[in-house]
This record gives structure tokens, C-alpha cells and sequence, in this order.
């Protein structure tokens, strides 16, 4: 094989076909998220993987994010509590998976 500067290497076909196989074994599935209001509380959970932290963020605006909170998903199922504050029109919630 010629390893000089000038020559790219090339890969076959099948090689650039594998390696997408490869790794999905190392993906993870996006976060499902479900909001229920009980009087003035709501409950958020998210789907995780049990023992990772997430963080659980909202906004008013999906622009500006607030964490509200860390916590660990058990049985794969991450709940958070929140209270309504007044005058807030509207509130999204995202979880974050932590390093």
C-alpha cells in the first residue's frame, strides 16, 4: 500500500456499509416525555436509562432553559414534580442526559 501524502486511501463499499451497524449498538433512544396536571402540580416523566443522571429543564420560550432539577430514571422512567406559577402562559420541559 502506498502510504505517501499524494494518494488517498480508498474503502470498499461494504466497509461504509458496516460501519453504520457497528455503531447503533451505542445509541440510545430519544427521551419520551409525558406532562399530567393534578390541581396546581404537574407531573413530568421522561423515559431514561435507569442509573444515568438527567437534568429536567423548562422554558416559556424554547429558546431560554432552566434546570429545575437532576434525577435518575427507576425502571426506566424519569418523574419530576412542578408547580404552576400564575401568569406563566405556557411551560415546556426537556430532559438532558448528563456527562
Amino acid at each position: 500500500m502506498d502510504t505517501s501524502l499524494g494518494t488517498q486511501a480508498r474503502i470498499s463499499d461494504a466497509a461504509y456499509e458496516a460501519v453504520p451497524a457497528q455503531l447503533l449498538p451505542f445509541l440510545r433512544p430519544d427521551s419520551v416525555g409525558l406532562v399530567r396536571q393534578s390541581g396546581d402540580t404537574l407531573q413530568v416523566q421522561f423515559s431514561g436509562i435507569d442509573g444515568v443522571a438527567y437534568a429536567v429543564q423548562s422554558s416559556s420560550n424554547l429558546e431560554d432553559w432552566s434546570t429545575l432539577g437532576t434525577n435518575y430514571p427507576v425502571f426506566g422512567v424519569l418523574s419530576f414534580a412542578d408547580t404552576l406559577s400564575p401568569g406563566v402562559a405556557c411551560r415546556f420541559y426537556r430532559s438532558i442526559l448528563l456527562p
